[in-house]
């Protein structure tokens, strides 16, 4: 706890010069109270705990190497896998939940601890359609610093497509796939707080495009043999050469995993379902007043 009273006071002093000793004092005590006794949300982290003892608390996690700061805000939280980004959740200077942003590669350890289900794996395919090339302009050599360089006959496009304009195509399963969370949110309860695992997706700004030469059996042949190929000068003849682009417009998901106070929890799941009963009467009571003006426009008939 030492290490906290000297960062703490030292933070006080920088941030606020004019404090006197017993006001430095009795927050250096007040930390060190609240690191020993109050319960955590997520390592030393607790509910309500402010920016400025947040920032302590930070500090003294990177001491001990389980966080690593980049700037202000970039915070990281280390594993021997991977590093994830922690961002606190504060309302009027109280913190109220931390979310670890990179849950996927966190996902592993979380299974193993909470005999958590695996994740599914998809292709987050949303369309597939094939399109003209219109950068198309077949060339069979190149000059390089050494002269002159022919193209195999692996750069001849022999695909034929009757298409006008874009034409949809069957989404296929194979290829490279996205994890996903068999349900969402996933829902860790401990004894002080709520583990909240919520998948979200967001659909890429721009197509992934494939072009036709690269689904010729020679052309695939060709790349295991040089797989420096799309590297490489040679490998930007595979779009000129190419007569059709396939595009695929898709997604990727990201897994968050948000910690949260039992407390908080507790408090937000009573708003829903207070919500939710009050909705429920409202389309109840809407029910009864539209039969009754059913029967009166019997009567009105």
């Amino acid at each position: 706890m030492s290490f906290a009273f000297i960062l703490f006071s030292c933070n006080s002093k920088e941030n606020n010069t004019t404090e006197n000793n017993d006001e430095i004092n009795s927050r250096n005590l007040k930390l060190a109270n609240d690191l020993a006794n109050k319960p955590k949300i997520f390592l030393k982290f607790w509910r309500n705990m402010s920016v400025q003892e947040f920032d302590t608390v930070v500090k003294i996690l990177i001491s001990e190497k389980v966080l690593e700061q980049k700037s202000y805000r970039a915070i990281y939280y280390l594993t021997p896998k991977c590093k994830s980004e922690l961002k606190p959740i504060f309302v009027n200077d109280s913190l109220k939940q931390l979310e670890l942003l990179n849950g996927i590669c966190l996902y592993d350890i979380f299974k193993e601890k909470y005999n958590l289900p695996d994740l599914l794996e998809k292709r987050l395919v949303e369309r597939r359609y094939i399109e003209k090339n219109l950068e198309y302009n077949p060339v069979m050599s190149y000059m390089t610093d050494k002269g002159e360089k022919k193209l195999p006959n692996c750069f001849i496009d022999k695909s034929s497509y009757s298409i006008n304009g874009e034409q949809n195509l069957p989404i296929e399963e194979n290829g490279l796939k996205e994890k996903i969370l068999p349900n969402s949110p996933l829902i860790i309860k401990k004894a002080n707080c709520v583990i909240i695992f919520k998948q979200n997706f967001y659909k890429a700004p721009t197509p992934l495009t494939t072009y036709s030469l690269d689904l010729n059996p020679e052309m695939e042949q060709y790349k295991m043999q040089n797989p420096l190929l799309a590297l490489s000068e040679e490998g930007k003849y595979i779009s000129r050469n190419s007569k059709y682009k396939i595009n695929e417009i898709i997604s990727s998901s990201v897994i968050t995993i948000t910690y949260q106070s039992d407390i908080d929890y507790n408090e937000k799941v009573q708003k829903e379902i207070q919500k939710s009963q009050s909705l429920k009467k409202e389309v109840e009571q809407q029910e009864i007043e539209n039969r009754s003006r059913n029967e009166a426009v019997k009567n009105e008939l």
